[in-house]
């Protein structure tokens, strides 16, 4: 099985210049964890694990694992979206992590979705919920 997972800052999706410190912390942590998890997950076959990972943080966090493929992003979101768009479609599910303010995640997994790529995110109308914060509370 393989699977596509994407953290929006850490991919590379992220245009401006400057990446933003709290963001891309936080976005690596979660990143790292989820794709450490799931490349020790067992499973009745094999689980490779297909992501990218922008250049301006540094070296990749993912050589030590062998079911993890990496493609490096050299800060060109065309080269992102392009990789984004790609990669998904040798994979039998997607993940993605996302900020959730100006609808970032939802617009992400719709597109994937749109493609008939199967999604473990919650659904469209979960992640519209919680990604506003008064209409959730």
């Amino acid at each position: 099985m393989r699977i596509f997972i994407s953290e929006y800052i850490c991919s590379g999706a992220w245009h401006e210049a400057v990446l933003p410190t709290s963001l891309a912390q936080e976005g690596r942590a979660m990143f790292t964890a989820i794709v450490n998890d799931f490349a020790r997950l067992s499973w009745h076959e094999p689980i490779e694990i297909v992501t990218s990972w922008d250049i301006r943080l540094g070296k990749e966090p993912f050589g030590h694992l062998s079911n993890v493929t990496t493609h490096i992003v050299n800060s060109l979101q065309e080269e992102e979206e392009k990789l984004f768009c790609e990669l998904p479609k040798s994979c039998n599910a997607t993940l993605v992590i996302a900020p959730e303010f100006n609808q970032i995640l939802a617009r992400r997994v719709e597109l994937l979705r749109a493609k008939n790529v199967l999604s473990l995110n919650a659904s469209q109308s979960a992640i519209q919920l919680c990604s506003d914060k008064l209409k959730l509370h």
